[in-house]
Formats: structure tokens, C-alpha cells, sequence
């Protein structure tokens, strides 16, 4: 299933709905001074989700920005995620978010920086995503890949959550032990 900007529907955290939502906490301004609690709201966001491969000429059935979950050592995997505030169904720009990050969790502990752009080709003019770009060194550990998408609003604390590890798989061959193969 797909939503309205053709990215596949998956649930990030389970609540009433098939699309993932996080509460997006901003502070209303009052201080918490002698005891008394600080006034916040939470807004909730839905958090979509996509991994493609980042190489061309992987060889037969292979293609630059497929959608995959299965990586090779040294690949480029490229995240596109896409934020939606369901009380108006609007995305979520830069205008109204101060960033997006993915945190590959174990391995490598790298931070992917997001940034809200268009993608080299604009996907049937489905428009910007905030788009990471992550090298899987050749280092990282074959296996599931535990990732977290943080969410940093203008005026709020960041919100994290986690990705089933299942979404992402880094194979034990390298990028380049595949093109050589296949050349």
C-alpha cells in the first residue's frame, strides 16, 4: 500500500492507524520555576519511511535507486523520508522542521544527516523528501541494520524512534566484489 506521495505505508510504531506517528513535543513559552510544571503540547506526526540502493551497474536486475533492504559492504543506501502532519495532511518542510536524522544504531554508530531536497530525478514528480545519504563501510557488520529516524522540531525537543531491524540488511560481500563479478 502506498500513500498519496507513492512511498510505501509501513508502521514505525504501533498505534491506531497503519502509518507511523510521533507526538512532537514544542514548549508554549511559561517557565518552570519553584515546582510549578512547564505548559507543553504535542503534536502528532506521521513518519514515512523509504531505503533506496545509491550505485548503478550492479549488474543484471540491479538498478540505482530501487527500493531495496539489502545492502552490500561499501554501497551507498540513500533514506528518504517524508513527514506529514495528519491534522492537515501537509508535509513537513524545512521551513517547518529544523532537521531529520538517521541514527544507524549498531556497527558503525554514524548520524545521517537529512537534508529536505528534491532527488536527482524527481520521482514522477512526487517532490522534496528529506533525504540522507549513508556509505556502509566496509567495516559494518553483516547482518539486520537497527536504525532510528530523529525528528527536531523548530521550537521542540528531538523525537526518536526506532526502525525494525528487519528493514535493512548489509550482505557480506563488498560493492566492489559485486561489480567485479558482474563486469
Amino acid at each position: 500500500m502506498t500513500d498519496r506521495f507513492g512511498m510505501p505505508r509501513r508502521t514505525l510504531l504501533k498505534v491506531s492507524g497503519s502509518a507511523a506517528l510521533v507526538a512532537l513535543a514544542g514548549c508554549t513559552g511559561s517557565s518552570n520555576s519553584g515546582g510549578g510544571g512547564s505548559s507543553s503540547t504535542a503534536k502528532p506526526l506521521v513518519v514515512h519511511d523509504t531505503v533506496v540502493s545509491g550505485d548503478a551497474g550492479l549488474g543484471p536486475g540491479q538498478a540505482d535507486c530501487a527500493l531495496t533492504n539489502r545492502f552490500y559492504k561499501g554501497q551507498l543506501a540513500i533514506f528518504r523520508v517524508k513527514i506529514v502532519d495528519p491534522s492537515n495532511d501537509n508535509e513537513m518542510t524545512d521551513n517547518d522542521l529544523n532537521g531529520v536524522d538517521v541514527k544507524i544504531e549498531n556497527g558503525s554508530g554514524d548520524t545521517v544527516q537529512a537534508t529536505y531536497r528534491s532527488p536527482p530525478s524527481d520521482l514522477n514528480g512526487k517532490g522534496k523528501y528529506w533525504i540522507g545519504l549513508w556509505h556502509i563501510p566496509d567495516s559494518f557488520p553483516a547482518g539486520p541494520v537497527k536504525y532510528a529516524i530523529e525528528v527536531s522540531g523548530k521550537d521542540s525537543k528531538p523525537v526518536t524512534f526506532a526502525v525494525p531491524a528487519s528493514e535493512l540488511t548489509v550482505l557480506e560481500q563488498s560493492i566492489d566484489d559485486v561489480k567485479t563479478s558482474s563486469g
